[in-house]
């Protein structure tokens, strides 16, 4: 069908008509769109439309449905998720009550990477209650620099997260509480977490977490969170354009000089050297 029938047959949002940001162009991911407690009324089921770019929705009250073809439709309750991509035809409304959202659209080669790499689902799956879009749209309101790349760090992560947590539960939930231990580390890189702490929220005794952990990532956990602090460090240093002095804070370093060492020694390039060798460089005009 061409896209012109397909027009006549569906809703088509396109993407937006103003120009990508410079900085965000080259990082590859723009978050053009977003909505808090937005409200979708009710609806007869159906698959009437599809978007021009990516949409992650989160629904956190009333009730709803999601109809897409080649598939029955499903009722959507508070704490499901939607992520659809480009051309994916769907349609979600309420069902004999609104259905309240919050929800980001955003577009980019970082994102057909995701999506290619399986993680966008084009489907509903469970997210929790908590309002996990929040924290984004509250950066991404914010038109400087350092918030919009944050905003960016943080929908990947949560994409990444939720992926996660899907593979695990159609592999019937194994290690899932480890799974979700693991998402709090990365969740939190700040934090210092001990031994005694996660062994404490595994449940397990610590030899017997230490076992299970290594076993699941072949690293211990010392070794596992700073690589994860490291790794979010190196993503920072490239996408923010902050100081090492205040990336090495973000992720924990009192003192600069041992992140230094530590980011050398797991890295191989100083953060300095880091930031040289990988920063985007401009690229000719495109779209994001």
């Amino acid at each position: 069908m061409d896209k012109k029938r397909i027009e006549e047959t569906f809703w088509v949002t396109p993407k937006p008509k103003q120009k990508c940001p410079e900085f965000l162009r080259q990082y590859g991911l723009w978050i053009f769109s977003w909505h808090m407690d937005y409200t979708a009324p009710p609806g007869p089921p159906g698959v009437r439309r599809y978007y021009e770019f990516y949409s992650f929705s989160h629904m956190h009250g009333g009730k709803g449905w999601f109809a897409s073809e080649n598939a029955p439709t499903v009722e959507v309750s508070p704490g499901d998720a939607v992520l659809v991509g480009p051309g994916f035809r769907h349609g979600y409304r309420g069902l004999d009550d609104n259905y309240i959202e919050d929800s980001v659209s955003f577009f980019g080669p970082v994102a057909d990477q995701m999506a290619q790499a399986g993680m966008i689902p084009n489907a509903v799956f469970q997210l929790g209650r908590d309002r996990r879009l929040l924290p984004i749209i509250e950066l991404v309101r914010d038109p400087s620099l350092a918030s919009q790349y944050r905003a960016n760090i943080m929908l990947q992560q949560l994409i990444v997260e939720a992926f996660l947590s899907r593979r695990h539960e159609n592999a019937g939930g194994r290690n899932s509480r480890l799974d979700q231990l693991i998402a709090k580390i990365n969740a939190a890189p700040s934090h210092w977490w001990t031994v005694d702490e996660l062994a404490d929220s595994s449940g397990l005794s610590k030899s017997h977490f230490r076992r299970i952990f290594h076993a699941h990532t072949g690293m211990n956990p010392k070794e596992y969170i700073l690589n994860s602090k490291i790794n979010y460090a190196a993503n920072l240093l490239i996408s923010s354009g902050r100081s090492v002095q205040d990336v090495a804070a973000e992720v924990g370093f009192s003192d600069p000089f041992h992140f230094s060492r530590v980011f050398k020694s797991l890295i191989g390039l100083s953060p300095s050297g880091y930031i040289h060798q990988f920063s985007p460089v401009p690229q000719p005009e495109s779209g994001c």
